[in-house]
């Protein structure tokens, strides 16, 4: 049950246009059955592209029945079980702080797949990383990449795992 479809209509009518290619990209690289925690989840969008696999959101707002509500950048860390993968789509590029984010989210598995866009139509965006300064930030907050997908010239994706 979406909450309140105006602002959702309104807050993520820029990011539309990207979210189906890279939904199916990373839905293509989660095994079958691998329960999936996805931060920054919005309209828990992957959980329809892998139906069979267990799906849990976390987002700033309740969009829908299956987040939970939290603000990474004031902080905000729930309590959640361990999952099997954790997926940051287009979230990274809105954390303040992306080493305490990288830190904290140790805690919730040890793979994560993360997506990261450094081009230049993000205008709420918090950080603006080169891909080359967030790789050694993967590696200094105890992260190591398994795996490295190029979507475009300004977007990746990357798997990476707990060291």
């Amino acid at each position: 049950m979406i909450l309140n479809e105006k602002l959702i209509a309104e807050k993520w009518q820029f990011k539309k246009r990207e979210w189906p290619e890279r939904m199916k990209a990373i839905a293509e690289i989660i095994p079958k059955g691998a329960s999936i925690l996805e931060l920054g989840g919005g309209l828990c969008g992957l959980s329809a592209e892998l139906p069979d696999n267990p799906y849990r959101s976390v987002d700033i707002e309740e969009w829908t029945d299956c987040t939970t509500k939290a603000d990474f950048n004031a902080g905000e860390y729930p309590e959640i079980p361990r999952h099997d993968v954790i997926v940051c789509a287009g979230l990274l590029e809105y954390i303040r702080d992306p080493e305490k984010f990288l830190f904290a989210i140790h805690g919730y598995g040890r793979r994560v797949l993360l997506s990261y866009y450094n081009g230049k139509e993000c205008p709420t965006r918090k950080n603006k990383l080169k891909f080359a300064w967030l790789e050694r930030l993967f590696k200094r907050t105890g992260w190591e990449i398994l795996m490295m997908r190029e979507l475009d010239t300004h977007q990746k994706i990357y798997f990476i795992t707990q060291k």
